[in-house]
């Protein structure tokens, strides 16, 4: 009943719709991580003259969010830069570097504990990988800069480099609820599918049609259906495709809702689309039929500065990777922004271009911009809701976007 832990109750509530106070300092703790933005000065300020513990901060800070970087999974050179990250079911986080010089996959567990040896693994494979998805059985896929499909075993055994299908520049890949394997081609405006096995199955060209348009990403629904994000026509639009390959956007793209220049792409628990906009640092929603939920503006603020990658939690709140910025963002499911004006961990990120979420709420970061070896991998401590990993396989149990 003391000022201090009154102050502390009250100022250290759950996030969600009806937040509850706390009544013992485990619970306030655990509330501060979730949300690391709020209330900052407040309880900045129940730090007395003679600090209980050392060091303490010498002034408020932008936020309580906690990274721990890591660098010992196989950043073989200083430019090794990371920029995708993806989940496995174990909660361990697979990396991917574009460093012509470093072009490997590196695995951490869900301590940071180094799990790929000092060059990664692929590195005689891969040519500067562009993105990695992990399929229900664990395995990684990696598309790289030399038209291929990369296939890593759990323990980081090269099982097999797939060509054909359309594959050209591929930008972007993705793992469906049936175990298949999604690519989107920027040189040719197609997309590619591949069984589980590795084997082509989009014909020689690729999947065209749907509007492609300089694509950025690829992502599925629920319903296993494929969603392409264009750069353009005008400020850019989204293609959607079957299961089977066939175009829905025969007649136009989808447009907009605030799309420009969009980048990354991400489906909540209800099958809406939710994508980031470099172009005008914003958000963008889209219902399961294509229609734009957000305003023509976008969704903006908690501190989005050329937004790309997007990942959505277990509580179905969307977080955002700030490649233009030092920070990350988080939102809520209404498009309401969580973090402060001036997002998560300011400073503590440089281009930041990769980010996922594992089983225990950890948000795991890819530091594309650091030339720093030691700070090119962060894992963010709690702040997220915990999800089911990988997203392969909460498409297919129709669980994606949710807790574990």
């Amino acid at each position: 009943t003391s000022t201090p832990c009154t102050t502390l109750f009250t100022n250290a509530k759950s996030p969600g719709g009806a937040p509850v106070t706390p009544t013992e300092t485990a619970t306030a703790a655990i509330n501060i991580a979730h949300s690391p933005g709020a209330n900052v000065a407040t309880l900045f300020s129940l730090i007395n003259g003679t600090p209980a513990f050392a060091p303490s901060l010498p002034s408020a800070p932008n936020d309580y969010l906690l990274g721990v970087s890591y660098s010992g999974a196989g950043n073989s050179g200083a430019n090794a830069q990371p920029n995708a990250v993806a989940v496995d079911s174990l909660g361990n986080s697979w990396f991917v570097t574009i460093d012509i010089n470093s072009s490997a996959a590196f695995k951490f567990s869900p301590t940071g504990a180094a799990l790929s040896p000092a060059g990664g693994f692929g590195n005689s494979a891969l040519f500067l990988p562009q993105s990695v998805a992990i399929d229900l059985n664990d395995i990684a896929w990696a598309v790289d800069s030399a038209n291929r499909l990369v296939e890593i075993s759990p323990s980081g055994t090269v099982l097999g480099t797939s060509t054909g299908g359309g594959l050209a520049n591929p930008v972007s890949v993705a793992v469906d609820g049936q175990n298949s394997v999604w690519a989107v081609n920027f040189s040719t405006n197609s997309i590619s599918k591949f069984s589980h096995a590795g084997a082509a199955i989009s014909p020689p060209s690729g999947y065209v049609g749907g509007n492609i348009n300089k694509p950025t990403s690829l992502g599925i629904d629920q319903s296993n259906n494929v969603w392409v994000t264009n750069q353009l026509p005008g400020t850019g639009s989204i293609s959607k495709f079957t299961s089977a390959g066939v175009p829905v956007t025969v007649t136009a793209p989808y447009t907009g809702g605030g799309l420009n220049n969009p980048q990354g792409l991400a489906f909540d628990h209800q099958n809406n689309l939710w994508i980031s906009n470099y172009g005008n640092n914003s958000l963008s929603t889209f219902s399961p039929s294509g229609v734009a939920i957000s305003p023509s503006t976008g969704f903006t603020g908690g501190g989005l500065k050329g937004p790309s990658t997007l990942s959505i939690d277990g509580a179905g709140n969307i977080w955002a990777a700030n490649l233009g910025g030092t920070t990350i963002s988080e939102f809520n499911n209404g498009g309401v922004p969580v973090s402060p004006a001036t997002g998560y961990g300011l400073g503590l990120f440089s281009g930041a271009n990769g980010l996922a979420i594992d089983g225990s709420g950890n948000v795991w970061v890819a530091n594309t911009g650091t030339t720093t070896s030691s700070t090119f991998v962060f894992e963010v401590i709690g702040a997220a809701v915990p999800v089911v990993t990988p997203t392969a396989f909460g498409i297919q149990q129709g669980t994606l976007s949710t807790e574990p």
